[in-house]
């Protein structure tokens, strides 16, 4: 007599295997981490040692995804479109990369290294592992929840402690000099935090429309509340306006979301244009918290950035302008070092403004700058391939939950998108690593049109009866 199978997809009665397990509790421990905990150590431990908390539990991941390969064999061959252009984008980073070597010192190589493991292969890995593990739906709901809310509350919490009692908690030394009128949680800066803070609230919507029970319904509800109060105070003006134009596109496109998503995106902007009257949280704060050293207001009428961006994005394709086929190399540097030669002026802005950016700000410029236009024909593959990819995934699932999921992370998707136009994204590692595994279980209940083998019975909806 075959075993009952239950709504999750896993046998009632049947014993889970310990190594599955362990991959699954290991990987969702080290992508919770890499948001919350991690960064507080990784910049004191890096200054001595290559094994920062992150590269350790990566280090223990990717040993266990290896037993798993070593016993399955087939993981290696179930690749998609997504798996194929990561490969062929991971091929031309490194010979990229290659070619500069000769010119660069230890220092310079070990940051380099460091930014292909922790901002390339992770997140890779962390998509690789969240497709093709063969995670139950139970596994997949509880995983997506204990991310959501975990990190959330996390990143809430520490961001009304900075923006409201003390803007220097949890903030290294060597991050004091920078947005200290901003709440950052435990990044070095506001940007990567207001990113990661938008990354969560469409899945957090995905989880409010699939939930029945009202307690969990008014957890999450909170829990959105909290996070649209910290994207104030991390005053990062772009996710203002990428984040609702994100949940306006989740909303037309998956109408069991629609009103959640319509009104958490009103909500954001609602948010921000009370904080420009004045009223926010920013009347509570005390001398030394984050919204007393400069008031929205303030931030929306700082033209500065403008002038920045402006001179850094010259400068920038000037820089492409002369090494247009293959760029200057890829290297955690390139750009910091190579600009001095093509700072430009532009529309009245002198070039001095470009100066004190270390970056292009943009995510397509600065993958010109690196590795050309060979380069960001394969960058641009890539994301063709993730947007195909949750495309089919709202159509090819008959499981409500994964279709909602695959919109949702569509939506982060867009919203990552916008943001690049004004910062490299390719820099924050800790949203790279939970968009990608997002991704990943988005993607793990379908095939994409290029994948090998059929659908994993743990994620195929329970059949009606």
């Amino acid at each position: 007599m075959l075993p009952v199978r239950a709504a999750d997809g896993v046998a009632r009665g049947a014993r889970r295997d310990p190594l599955a397990v362990a991959l699954w509790a290991a990987t969702l421990i080290w992508v919770i981490g890499m948001a919350t905990l991690f960064p507080l150590g990784n910049e004191r431990l890096d200054a001595i040692s290559v094994f920062t908390f992150d590269r350790i539990a990566f280090l223990i991941v990717a040993a266990l995804l290896a037993m798993v390969v070593a016993r399955t064999p087939a993981m290696l061959r179930a690749w998609g479109g997504v798996e194929v252009a990561m490969a062929v984008y991971l091929l031309v980073v490194a010979a990229s990369w290659t070619w500069t070597i000769p010119h660069k010192d230890l220092i310079d190589l070990k940051r380099d290294v460091n930014l292909l493991l922790t901002n390339f292969l992770m997140p890779y890995t962390a998509f690789l592992i969240a497709r093709h593990a063969g995670w139950s739906r139970w596994q997949v709901r509880t995983t997506i929840s204990l991310l959501v809310l975990s990190i959330g509350a996390y990143l809430v919490v520490v961001g009304l402690i900075q923006g409201l009692i003390d803007w220097r908690f949890l903030v290294a030394e060597a991050d004091q000099s920078v947005h200290r009128s901003r709440a950052r949680g435990p990044f070095p800066n506001a940007i990567a935090y207001s990113a990661m803070l938008a990354v969560l609230v469409p899945a957090a919507l995905v989880l409010y429309a699939d939930e029945q029970r009202r307690s969990r319904r008014v957890v999450l509800a909170v829990l959105c509340v909290g996070l649209i109060e910290a994207l104030v105070l991390s005053q990062v003006r772009i996710v203002w306006l990428a984040l609702p134009a994100a949940l306006f596109y989740l909303a037309a496109t998956h109408a069991p979301a629609r009103r959640p998503a319509l009104v958490v995106g009103v909500g954001v902007l609602a948010a921000v244009m009370l904080a420009w009257l004045g009223v926010d949280l920013g009347a509570l704060a005390g001398p030394e918290g984050a919204a007393a050293q400069r008031s929205v207001a303030e931030r929306l009428a700082e033209a500065g950035p403008a002038y920045n961006r402006i001179a850094v994005w010259a400068t920038g394709l000037n820089m492409v302008v002369h090494r247009p086929l293959f760029g200057f190399g890829f290297g955690a540097r390139t750009f910091l070092d190579a600009r001095q030669d093509y700072y430009t002026s532009c529309c009245g802005v002198d070039w001095r403004w470009a100066v004190e950016c270390h970056v292009p700000h943009n995510e397509l410029l600065n993958v010109l700058i690196l590795l050309g236009a060979v380069g960001l024909l394969v960058y641009l593959g890539l994301l063709r391939e993730l947007w195909r990819l949750l495309s089919s995934g709202r159509s090819a699932s008959a499981d409500s939950f994964l279709v909602a999921l695959a919109a949702g992370v569509q939506a982060t998707f867009l919203l990552l998108v916008l943001v690049g136009q004004l910062h490299d994204v390719m820099y924050f590692a800790a949203v790279q690593v939970v968009f990608f595994f997002l991704a990943g279980c988005a993607g793990a209940g379908h095939r994409d049109g290029h994948i090998a083998g059929h659908l994993h019975p743990a994620l195929a909806a329970p059949p009606v009866r």
